[in-house]
């Protein structure tokens, strides 16, 4: 095997075109059986693609000489075994590049680039790319009391807006959800975090708060010094540039870089992305997934502190944005980026985020992980956003234990949880999902009067539609107000004609009742 500082020098490329070593040694020994010398090989080049690609260089193995030791160890079985799972055609390849002995390893590190991104997936390269992160940042592993990528204190989206306070964590993707949808509140908030103010934002009053990027504030920094990077449907492709020129654009543009660094860390990125076989494609004629990925490209060669993706998956279609979220997922954890996502649409927000913050007209209205947002939302506007919720009035009559008990205008009384700034003879907002809600039809001809009990409420079946799995039935109270459920398919559709009478009743758990004059905003 050859020397530390042949295989994992700075630049991989002016290494590979060295004869390694072993090639010369083992032909030399006349054990030049490819069969044999596969698996050595193999997992010399898998290590030598693990450095070129991090972006390693000698450091990463100075200062942990026992990473490198077992790196030797094992590259004769594990390395060389996630490899060979490449395929048939991929030990072939290499087979035939071993036994013609004229073969360049460029042309080897070639094939596992355009497999690269293979690797990344199955979780390969998880653990080298996490190490080599904090390396090529300057920063060491995540340790507890460490700065957060990125910090917002007192910070005002649009200038009629409360101040907001959020946080992302290291390694973290925090969704922001616009749920107003006339407002420009996600897009002045995408301007502001990247310093691309318009003309017109920049008219506006000057904004108040503290920007913190891994701890350090960059609140006036101009936007090429902030350590932020961000891609979108405010920031378009260049349509005459192939993908690799736009991938390469900000390396070209801040200069510092030689030409050759500049193409090696593009070809990285056109693996890891698995735009490899579009690198000379134009711009203006990929698809929405490839416009995506080219994008997401551009923003990662910049090495950013804390990564913004403005409505990324606008413009493609459920099968494909699922498709593009659960790759950008993959991405994140191997190579362990600090994301926040500004999205519209609350399945992206609940597919990609750890967290999510509910933004309404530049007010946040809460932020939290989804499971606390579905069951304890901290307002009417946030359940509706979230689940969908059912929203009722009524008076509180009694509250019990954190359990109120509310008359509806139709003279039912029901029970709900009660929000902290409920009080006895309050007007209530009453909040329930419609999965959470339960339905009785009474049989044949029976009166719907003697089924009812204590908390049930009476409706009036108006449609009912068989999704597959669920049900979506809608109803309306005695008062007028339209309630609708998601049920299981228990009912044949014959039983669910329109004009029928029902009872529809809840667990005081699965609801909340807020005060209506929003006295505790």
């Amino acid at each position: 095997m050859g020397s530390a500082a042949t295989l994992y020098s700075g630049d991989a490329h002016a290494s590979a075109r060295q004869a390694p070593k072993y090639e010369t040694n083992h032909a030399g020994n006349g054990d030049g059986d490819p069969w044999r010398l596969a698996p050595r090989l193999l997992g010399e080049i898998s290590a030598r693609m693990i450095c070129q690609f991090a972006g390693v260089g000698n450091c990463l193995f100075r200062e942990s000489p026992g990473l490198l030791a077992r790196l030797a160890q094992n590259r004769r079985y594990a390395l060389a075994d996630q490899l060979l799972e490449l395929g048939l055609e991929g030990f072939n390849f290499f087979t035939r590049c071993i036994g013609r002995k004229s073969t360049s390893s460029l042309d080897i590190l070639d094939f596992i680039r355009r497999h690269l991104s293979n690797l990344v997936y199955s979780g390969f390269f998880s653990f080298y790319l996490r190490l080599t992160a904090d390396k090529e940042h300057g920063c060491m592993p995540h340790m507890h009391g460490s700065p957060p990528a990125l910090a917002l204190h007192s910070f005002t989206v649009l200038p009629l807006a409360p101040a907001i306070t959020l946080t992302l964590p290291k390694g973290d993707c925090v969704a922001v959800l616009g749920i107003a949808p006339d407002s420009q509140d996600i897009e002045t908030l995408t301007a502001r975090l990247t310093g691309q103010d318009t003309p017109r934002q920049q008219a506006a009053p000057p904004q108040a708060g503290r920007m913190l990027v891994a701890g350090v504030d960059v609140t006036s920094r101009p936007p090429g010094q902030r350590h932020i990077a961000s891609c979108g449907v405010h920031a378009p492709l260049f349509g005459h540039l192939s993908v690799l020129d736009n991938i390469l654009f900000p390396l070209r543009a801040r200069g510092g870089l030689g030409p050759h660094e500049i193409l090696r860390q593009g070809h990285d990125l056109l693996a890891l992305t698995g735009l490899d076989h579009a690198r000379n494609q134009r711009a203006d004629r990929l698809s929405s997934a490839q416009s995506f990925r080219a994008g997401l490209a551009r923003a990662l060669i910049q090495k950013p502190d804390v990564l913004i993706l403005n409505q990324p998956f606008a413009g493609m279609d459920l099968q494909t944005s699922q498709q593009e979220q659960a790759m950008l997922d993959r991405l994140r954890h191997a190579l362990g980026l600090s994301i926040l996502l500004l999205t519209r649409q609350r399945s992206e927000a609940l597919l990609s985020a750890d967290e999510i913050a509910v933004m309404d007209n530049g007010a946040l209205l809460q932020s939290a992980d989804a499971p606390t947002l579905l069951n304890r939302p901290a307002c009417p506007a946030v359940a509706v956003a979230m689940d969908d919720a059912n929203v009722l009035t009524g008076k509180v009559l009694d509250i019990v234990d954190d359990t109120a008990s509310l008359r509806l205008p139709s003279g039912e009384t029901v029970e709900a949880m009660a929000d902290h700034a409920l009080a006895i003879d309050d007007l209530a907002c009453i909040c329930i999902p419609p999965d959470r809600l339960s339905i009785l039809l009474p049989r044949g001809n029976m009166p719907v009067q003697e089924e009812a009990e204590s908390g049930d409420v009476h409706c009036t079946l108006v449609s009912a539609h068989h999704l597959g799995r669920t049900i979506i039935m809608r109803l309306r109270s005695r008062d007028g107000t339209e309630i609708t459920l998601h049920r299981p398919p228990v009912h044949t559709m014959r039983d669910l004609r329109p004009g029928r009478s029902g009872l529809v009743a809840w667990q005081a758990r699965n609801a909340i009742a807020f005060p209506m004059d929003e006295k505790s905003r």
